[in-house]
């Protein structure tokens, strides 16, 4: 697998080779599947996550939104600097970079640069992971089973061990499926984190357990996992 990119006129696309020869601009506007029946559900967050089916696949594409106070001069504006610095081409580039390493995430499809003067959106299509929940999801609907935090502290940790800084990490970024953990949304995310970078994605997702279930002994757990994998290494 590789990545090509592709002009036209004032789209600028990113494309896994692999798809290179069906995907336009076009599959990044949710009114073509939308028009086709294909949209087979959505996923909460700022990013408008929707699901569609497309060549007998599944596949998620997400708009890029904006939050704070950046959403009030605009909600999915960026002051374009240069393709290299989009945030649609450098999450796909990084998804693929994991995913060339075994690391369980979803396979990068392809992004969309749409320049207008100034300003650009974006998009980003994923291969969708089939039969998974987000960790939030699955601990409500399956609160006895701590074994999974164990599971999640070790799938952080490999990401970890491969120089990853998530830029949001949180229980929503976070999916379950019944044989793997994986996790996703690599917007604002880097390689060659330091260590300080990996305590505080800890502690953001920390956070976000507490805000969601107030469980502390769930981290607990998770550390434990994490560390364990990380004594392995």
């Amino acid at each position: 697998m590789n990545l090509s990119q592709k002009q036209f006129k004032n789209c600028h696309i990113l494309v896994n080779v692999d798809y290179n020869e069906i995907i336009d601009c076009n599959w990044f506007d949710k009114s073509l599947w939308q028009a086709q029946n294909k949209i087979t559900g959505s996923a909460p967050g700022r990013g408008s996550t929707l699901f569609f089916t497309a060549e007998s696949e599944n596949f998620a594409l997400r708009h890029y939104l904006r939050g704070g106070y950046a959403a009030k001069l605009s909600r999915d504006k960026y002051i374009f600097t240069g393709l290299s610095n989009t945030r649609a081409f450098a999450e796909l580039q990084l998804t693929y970079k994991l995913y060339a390493q075994n690391l369980p995430v979803p396979e990068p499809i392809a992004a969309r640069v749409v320049k207008s003067r100034v300003w650009y959106t974006q998009d980003i299509i994923n291969r969708k992971i089939l039969d998974s929940t987000t960790l939030y999801q699955y601990i409500i609907e399956n609160p006895d089973d701590h074994e999974v935090w164990t599971k999640v502290g070790k799938t952080i940790a490999k990401f970890h061990l491969a120089g990853l800084n998530h830029g949001d990490l949180n229980m929503r970024n976070i999916l379950v499926t019944s044989s793997k953990v994986y996790l996703i949304d690599f917007d604002k995310s880097s390689l060659e984190a330091n260590e300080t970078q990996k305590q505080n994605n800890l502690a953001r997702l920390k956070r976000s357990i507490d805000k969601e279930l107030g469980n502390s002994n769930s981290f607990t757990n998770l550390l434990t996992g994490y560390h364990q994998h990380m004594d392995i290494k």
